[in-house]
């Protein structure tokens, strides 16, 4: 008969049957049943211990939930428990990235981001606040528009002493109502110092005169520099009191609007109070506005000017300000 094929390990049954010691077939059969016993035994309680751990480790499986993918497991008596992890770790297990929360500190709504301001309002932010926390917010309550250029510039009529031409006023803003043009300068003070200076223009009445106007927001802007330890607008803006304080030059204040700003004011050849000059007529007549609203006409002089209609000119993409970032913290 063909050899079969040599086992490897176990009772090898040819053997029982040709003992060279002549042990009885009894005797082998007794100490095979022992043998056979003692497998058995063993087999019992390895498989007992098999069967636990699987059904142990299917129970921690069973309450591995996903609020608990990253949780640190311990276990007290057999009962599976979770601990969150800190949140360092959290944002580790998340590729990098914290959870996101669905509730603010007290159980309410998430905060509300705080928008980040571009880094020449941030500038403004640092010269004003936090003493101007308030003014900011009255701008923004008031529905207050700004939007920032590069140039802003002015071509009004004037007269030469020959001849009606224009003379190009740069201007560092402008306000209309509500709505704010400035110029965005390199400066952070020449910023901040023309978001008060026009922003106290949104808060004057509307029948105001413009000299007044101009004469007002000149020098609140330079008491509001003095406080903030900046320059003055002008070298003559600034005079001292009696005990030897900065405080604001108004008669040069007033002199440099007269002067500068296109017939503001026009002083009456008869005397009085100051008029302003409107406009002129088809035969290049000066038209001249008294106090009370009423006109004439008078021959021009030399240095006569009037703000045009179409005076303002804005140049293509312009900056809206997002109020909300030009607040103080």
């Amino acid at each position: 008969m063909p050899r079969g094929r040599r086992r490897t390990g176990g009772v090898r049954w040819a053997d029982l049957r040709g003992d060279r010691r002549g042990a009885s077939s009894v005797q082998y059969i007794v100490v095979a049943g022992a043998i056979a016993l003692a497998v058995v035994g063993a087999w019992r309680l390895f498989g007992q211990s098999l069967a636990g751990m699987v059904t142990r480790e299917g129970h921690d499986v069973a309450t591995l939930t996903p609020e608990c993918l990253y949780c640190d497991r311990s276990h007290t008596a057999g009962e599976g428990t979770a601990t969150a992890l800190p949140a360092a770790a959290e944002t580790a297990a998340n590729g990098g990235r914290a959870s996101p929360s669905s509730s603010g500190p007290s159980g309410g709504p998430p905060p509300a981001a705080r928008p980040s301001a571009p880094p020449w309002i941030g500038g403004v932010l640092k010269i004003m606040c936090p003493k101007d926390k308030a003014f900011l917010r009255q701008l923004k309550n008031n529905g207050v528009q700004i939007t920032a250029y590069d140039r802003i510039y002015f071509d009004d009529p004037y007269y030469d002493g020959h001849t009606w031409t224009t003379k190009r006023f740069e201007a560092g803003g402008t306000t209309e109502n509500k709505k704010i043009n400035m110029i965005r300068s390199p400066n952070a003070a020449d910023n901040a110092a023309t978001i008060y200076h026009e922003g106290v223009h949104t808060g004057q009445p509307r029948g105001m005169a413009w000299r007044e106007k101009e004469y007002e927001a000149y020098t609140k802007e330079e008491a509001w520099a003095i406080s903030h330890g900046l320059p003055a607008h002008d070298p003559s803006f600034r005079a001292v009191d009696a005990s030897g304080r900065p405080i604001p030059n108004t008669a040069a204040i007033h002199a440099f609007v007269d002067k500068e700003y296109p017939g503001v004011t026009s002083t009456p050849s008869a005397g009085g109070p100051p008029e302003q000059i409107v406009g002129e007529d088809a035969s290049g007549q000066t038209i001249v506005e008294r106090p009370d609203g009423t006109r004439y006409t008078r021959p021009p002089k030399a240095g006569d000017s009037y703000p045009a209609d179409d005076a303002v000119r804005e140049p293509p993409g312009g900056l809206p300000v997002d109020m909300s970032t030009l607040q103080c913290p």
